[in-house]
């Protein structure tokens, strides 16, 4: 007999919400970018809200999840495709690291350090974990803790992209 997985209309709604926005995002990013559409608004903070969206709804969605080695393969099947679907439509524009390459790599470490997780107290976990965020948010940008440390130029030559380096 099947069991039928609980659902949590609350995290099914905001994950909904979230999708649309990305969706609504995204549409609006390839007008102005590849069709010349001018919408003269800043959608940095948009963009910021449904990735931070879908990074809180994924982590707190975690402990309802098995199969983590099948959602990983997936992860990066998906990652690779965008890559490469990304690099033949414009080598310019091409995604090395969105989302879904952060997810993969999410679910890596999670599967890597999962035992030593369940021993962190949750609120502990939310706090360093959005302190770091925010420490860290602009190192793409060449600095961290809100501009006091520069990190060395060197690391950025290294293509270390997946720890937020260009």
């Amino acid at each position: 007999m099947d069991t039928i997985k609980k659902r949590y209309n609350a995290i099914d709604f905001l994950r909904g919400f979230t999708i649309i926005n990305m969706i609504i995002y995204h549409g609006l990013f390839d007008l102005e970018n590849f069709y010349g559409f001018n919408f003269d608004h800043n959608f940095y903070y948009y963009q910021q809200y449904i990735c931070i969206s879908f990074i809180l709804i994924s982590g707190y969605s975690t402990h309802f999840s098995n199969n983590f080695k099948k959602k990983f393969l997936i992860l990066c099947g998906l990652s690779l495709l965008i890559t490469l679907g990304s690099y033949v439509f414009s080598k310019e524009d091409a995604i090395y690291f969105g989302i879904i390459h952060f997810f993969a790599g999410a679910t890596l470490v999670h599967m890597l350090i999962k035992k030593y997780i369940k021993k962190i107290n949750p609120k502990l976990g939310l706090i360093v974990n959005t302190i770091l965020f925010v420490c860290l948010k602009r190192i793409y940008y060449g600095s961290i803790f809100f501009g006091k440390l520069i990190p060395p130029k060197a690391l950025y030559d290294l293509n270390l992209f997946i720890l937020g380096l260009p």
